[in-house]
């Protein structure tokens, strides 16, 4: 979404396979497309505000319901005081805590 690619572009292209991203994995595709951005994530805690731009890291409800999140996650782009998710079309103001909680971030600049 920061380059004008396409989610599919990035992982068919760049990543090679589709068993999901890590950080490191972001932070050196961003490093080499001209980004500048942290080596790691910065955890977010209640109260605290999202930089100007970030990847954030969306932790996933378990299925079936419960209490807590299962061991996935999902990567969404913080800019423009919006998130924009790769895979929806358009942008989204907040998540519902049903669909799941950002945990932690990128900055990128």
């Amino acid at each position: 979404m920061l380059l004008g690619k396409t989610v599919e572009w990035v992982i068919n292209d760049m990543q090679g396979h589709r068993r999901g991203t890590t950080t490191e994995f972001l932070v050196h595709f961003l490093r080499k497309n001209g980004f500048s951005c942290g080596k790691r994530l910065v955890g977010l805690r209640l109260g605290d505000k999202l930089p100007e731009m970030a990847i954030c890291r969306l932790s996933l409800p378990r299925r079936g319901g419960g209490p807590g999140f299962r061991d996935g996650w999902h990567w969404v782009l913080w800019a423009e005081r919006r998130f924009w998710d790769p895979s929806r079309p358009e942008y989204v103001e907040s998540f519902p805590p049903e669909y799941g909680v950002i945990t932690s971030y990128l900055k990128v600049s």
